[in-house]
């Protein structure tokens, strides 16, 4: 019998390596995105995390002020209940 059969050790043992929740300002990587296929392998923080009717959608933002005159900020949509796959690669 291993050590990860056993659920409630399993659990205690994976969320020293894995958060079960993420939250504002984690950085993480985009392995699939159902809305936005070409974002996969985006690695982005963690803007905003809100509920919305049952489902979670979490929020990037990315910016850019390459000059005074244009700058640049566009937000990102993911929904974890809806197919899309993130990892959290930095707390």
């Amino acid at each position: 019998m291993s050590i990860f059969d056993i659920d409630e050790i399993r659990k205690k043992i994976l969320s020293y390596v894995y958060p079960q929740h993420v939250s504002v300002g984690m950085t993480i990587c985009v392995s699939k995105s159902t809305f936005h296929p070409f974002l996969s392998g985006t690695v982005a923080k963690i803007h905003d995390i809100k509920k919305k009717l049952g489902n979670y959608q979490v929020i990037i933002m990315n910016e850019d002020n390459v000059s005074t005159e244009n700058w640049y900020r566009v937000f990102t949509y993911f929904y974890p209940n809806g197919g899309d796959i993130m990892k959290v690669i930095k707390y």
